[in-house]
């Protein structure tokens, strides 16, 4: 019992340290073979042995950067996509659409190269995703699902048909018993429980379209305010603003995807238009 406690206390603890930056970098992500503009970085994830990838949207592609967040490696894909979560340390599944077709592609490194893995297709559109270690959890802008890992629905966990874009982003908590979703037409971020119940409501006046959410293995959860060119630091449980991190004073220009690489300590931010990524150390 107070061996349980305690580690209560110290997750706690983590879930509400709060994170501070000084100092900023750009890093161009455009290379040569690019046929478009490198635009709309809706996502990005961080590997084990320092993997960072990033989504090019406008170019259908997943970047592999270095540790000097250059450009090594790429995959070409079929749709565009609009979000990626990790799978394993050494994997990714990508989602995107084009016209008619949705789906899920599934990339790994494997010998410091990207490999095209395994690719499956839905019929709702794709927007956000998720993984929690057992299932896929898509976003289809007003719908939650819960898939199994080879594509077969589950349930439909969360709806809200109040807009076009009610449920958008969304990030599972390290435990894998929350999920926070993005309400971009209404300015909220949702906590919902793993059977969809929604938990806990948030709204804040530094959070206007809210867009890419990301949660730390540390269980810190990071939003991105499209329109208020904003990053908040939310606790552990959604329900309170710990921090706003960064603005529009710090570079930030319609900022949609945030990620944390612990093995740097820095926090690594995407955004809608330009060729560039931000990357802020930690302090």
């Amino acid at each position: 019992m107070y061996l349980h406690i305690y580690y209560k206390v110290i997750k706690m603890a983590t879930f509400s340290q709060v994170l501070t930056v000084q100092g900023k970098s750009d890093y161009v992500v455009s290379i040569p073979s690019d046929l478009r503009k490198c635009f709309f970085i809706y996502a990005i994830c961080v590997l084990s042995d320092d993997h960072i990838l990033i989504t090019d949207n406008n170019n259908k592609r997943v970047k592999q950067l270095n540790h000097q967040y250059k450009v090594v490696g790429h995959c070409d894909l079929t749709t565009y996509p609009t979000d990626m979560c990790c799978i394993t340390p050494s994997e990714i599944a990508i989602i995107g659409n084009d016209y008619r077709t949705h789906d899920v592609q599934f990339v790994s490194v494997n010998g410091g190269r990207l490999v095209m893995g395994t690719k499956i297709q839905f019929q709702h559109i794709c927007i956000g995703v998720a993984h929690d270690l057992q299932h896929l959890y898509l976003t289809s802008g007003t719908a939650l699902y819960k898939y199994s890992m080879t594509g077969d629905l589950l349930n439909k966990l969360y709806e809200d048909t109040s807009g076009d874009y009610t449920v958008w982003k969304c990030a599972a908590n390290p435990s894998g018993d929350k999920i926070f979703v993005t309400n971009w037409s209404h300015n909220k971020v949702l906590t919902l429980a793993i059977d969809g119940a929604v938990l806990h409501t948030f709204t804040d006046t530094d959070l206007v379209c809210p867009f890419g959410i990301h949660v730390t293995d540390q269980g810190q959860v990071l939003v991105c305010g499209q329109s208020s060119n904003t990053i908040l630091q939310l606790d552990g449980e959604g329900k309170k603003k710990l921090a706003t991190l960064l603005t529009e004073r710090d570079g930030l220009n319609a900022p949609h995807s945030v990620c944390c690489n612990r093995s740097t300590a820095s926090i690594i931010v995407g955004q809608y238009i330009g060729n560039q990524i931000l990357v802020f150390k930690e302090k």
